[in-house]
């Protein structure tokens, strides 16, 4: 299993600004910077410093808005917590489906950390989770799971007939 780090979320004492901390190296001085939600990009010596006295820890419902804050102009529709916050999902409509049908995307998270990865099902987000966790990012193993289990095959068939007859409706 890979030593997935939690991403430490605070707050602001003097703003309630929600954020992320960015340490630097030892060797360019070892000071604490805070990242604002949805900042983007950022270069390290326009941050903040701050220090533990500056910053409060997040409960778990503030950890998930820093999350929703990341993903910018979408806005998630269901939230997937398991385990308080090891594995997270967020279902986001994404806007370049075309009508009258449009998909979602299941965006994924481990220890509140962006797997970068995002599924078409639940199921496959589940999947894409562990083989992230245990293997890595270039895992082919949920993919591997997926075929194994045929769900590919299945979901193809329901959209193909769309009658229901393979057993689900």
């Amino acid at each position: 299993m890979r030593n997935l780090k939690p991403l430490r979320i605070v707050k602001l004492n003097t703003t309630g600004e929600l954020g992320q901390l960015i340490e630097e190296a030892k060797c360019m001085g070892g000071l604490t910077h805070f990242l604002a939600a949805g900042t983007g990009n950022y270069l390290l010596n326009n941050l903040p410093v701050v220090t533990e006295k500056d910053i409060s820890e997040t409960a778990l419902p503030e950890k998930i808005i820093y999350l929703k804050l990341e993903l910018g102009k979408y806005r998630s529709i269901n939230d997937f917590i398991i385990n308080n916050g090891e594995y997270i999902i967020l279902e986001v409509p994404h806007d370049i489906a075309s009508e009258p049908h449009p998909y979602h995307i299941f965006h994924t998270y481990i220890n509140f950390m962006d797997t970068g990865k995002g599924y078409a099902s639940l199921d496959s987000a589940l999947i894409g989770l562990l083989a992230y966790k245990y293997q890595g990012t270039n895992s082919q193993a949920g993919e591997m799971f997926e075929r194994m289990l045929e769900m590919n095959k299945k979901n193809t068939e329901i959209s193909e007939t769309g009658d229901g007859k393979d057993g689900t409706n």
